[in-house]
């Protein structure tokens, strides 16, 4: 049996709406991959961009320095490091520079070291900035103790110095 062309036309859908039916369907490949690479754009601009608290590389060179000063009980490196004026403070104590520099000399190894524990985060746009960072401190005849150390930092003539250093330790009870 044969049909007509009149039959045929009366069973499939008019040109007209095959159109309509092709310009959405376009037109929501088009949506999609223009969400896609808006989506894609976003996760490449996420995974570079700097967070308002990352640490400059200068300054993040002296704190990883400062750190292998302390581990490696080297008071000349120490000094190095610091301002004139700088003061340790931790617990009940405020420490001088000289006195901090003397007894990083008279340490031996295994007496005490510092592990640094995730990333450090940095607030200020100079001449003064102020770094935090997570540590672990083994101590000679001590429990081992986890720290937050926050370091006050002066830009001079391009150079970066520690002025400061607060060690708030965890409690012992």
């Amino acid at each position: 049996m044969t049909t007509s062309i009149e039959e045929q036309s009366a069973e499939s859908p008019p040109i007209g709406r095959l159109r309509n039916r092709v310009r959405v369907l376009t037109a929501t490949v088009i949506a999609l991959a223009v969400a896609l690479l808006s989506l894609a754009a976003w996760t490449v601009y996420d995974s570079v961009a700097e967070s308002d608290t990352t640490v400059a590389g200068g300054i993040e060179t002296l704190v990883d320095d400062y750190i292998t000063a302390w581990n490696e009980h080297d008071g000349g490196a120490f000094l190095a490091l610091t301002t004139d004026n700088y003061e340790l403070e931790y617990a009940d104590a405020v420490l001088s520079v000289e006195r901090v520099a003397a007894d990083l000399s008279r340490l031996e190894p295994g007496d005490f070291s510092v592990e640094v524990v995730g990333d450090p985060i940095m607030s200020g746009d100079g001449p003064t900035y102020y770094v935090a960072q997570v540590g672990h401190i083994t101590e000679r005849g001590y429990d081992p103790q986890n720290t937050i150390n926050v370091y006050t930092i002066i830009e001079r003539d391009g150079d970066y110095l520690i002025s400061h250093h607060n060690s708030f330790m965890e409690s012992s009870g």
